[in-house]
């Protein structure tokens, strides 16, 4: 029989700032799951760094997200509203990729789940020029689970 202790809010932990090598030891959870928060942060490099340090050797990472299929303008990215729609800062799937070798995860996969539309968004929730400008890009922003793991041996410098 083995032992389950869950950690609820540890994403929220390793977003804080200044704390985040007290929020957790290193290698001491065995899964950190995250559901449609990643893309709110501002340094998604820093919260996967921190995910990867606090997993155990071979430990997984499993993430589910927004994520854009190709790159899209810059004023999109900055629009407030589709922050908060977690639109805007929802990474591309060649970026969420490099960001998680560079945090050193290995066998990364990005599982599309559903694929969104301007319709989708509830009446009066954008502004007609955004919905405009979101139809531009038909097709290109999904839901993703996205998969990867700590290796069981991790070179020093990672």
């Amino acid at each position: 029989m083995t032992s389950l202790e869950v950690l609820d809010g540890i994403m929220e932990e390793l977003f804080a700032a200044n704390t985040l090598e007290e929020a957790q030891a290193d290698n001491h959870v065995d899964v950190v799951i995250s559901n449609c928060v990643i893309n709110l942060a501002a340094d998604k490099s820093r919260v996967l760094r921190e995910a990867f340090r606090v997993l155990k050797p071979g430990g997984r990472l499993a993430v589910s997200d927004m994520v854009w299929r190709r790159e899209v303008p810059h004023g999109l990215r900055q629009d407030v509203e589709l922050w908060a729609g977690c639109v805007a800062g929802a990474p591309t799937e060649e970026e969420y990729r490099r960001l998680l070798e560079a945090a050193g995860f290995t066998g990364v996969s990005i599982e599309v789940i559903r694929v969104f539309s301007p319709s989708d968004f509830p009446e009066g929730t954008l502004p007609e020029e955004m919905k405009q400008q979101l139809a531009l890009y038909e097709g290109a922003l999904v839901s993703a689970f996205i998969r990867a793991q700590k290796p069981l041996y991790s070179p020093p410098n990672v």
